[in-house]
């Protein structure tokens, strides 16, 4: 159960096609699994029926529904950036191993970057989302193989 602000009351458009049930709460405040967990109850209540469709819209469903995108790309997105840089370093390098050494000291660097945000977050909050930690780690493994690549 969670804590609204007011009681949701249906607001019906001008054609009378849809009805609209503005709800608010101050709950899950900035933890983003609150919100999530909102959201998702939100959805689960609100189930269409009988030619009836239902969609959950505003700022909170809108960031989960990101960071569940962000955070379903995290795996497919490290490969694929490591996949790349990797064919260019032995495009570049014409050898069948030197390649490995960028790489895999970009591999270590993105492990660290991600142990210095969780410390980060640890001690002072820092926001750390599905959307920064795979931006992070194109970063990373870009900067960390240019070096190789001049």
């Amino acid at each position: 159960a969670h804590r609204l602000v007011g009681e949701p009351e249906g607001v019906p458009s001008k054609d009378g096609t849809t009805l609209l049930y503005p709800l608010a709460s101050t709950e899950p405040g900035q933890d983003e699994d609150k919100r999530d967990a909102l959201v998702q109850d939100v959805r689960d209540v609100a189930e269409g029926g009988g030619g009836l469709s239902v969609d959950v819209g505003g700022a909170g469903a809108l960031d989960t529904d990101a960071s569940e995108v962000y955070n379903a790309l995290g795996g497919p997105l490290l490969y694929t950036t490591a996949g790349v840089v990797a064919l260019l370093l032995v495009l570049i390098y014409r050898s069948p191993f030197l390649w490995l050494v960028p790489l895999a000291v970009a591999g270590v660097a993105d492990y660290l970057a991600m142990g210095v945000a969780y410390g980060l977050n640890q001690a002072f909050g820092t926001s750390v989302t599905g959307q920064s930690s795979g931006i992070m780690t194109i970063l990373v493994f870009g900067a960390g193989t240019d070096y190789a690549l001049l």
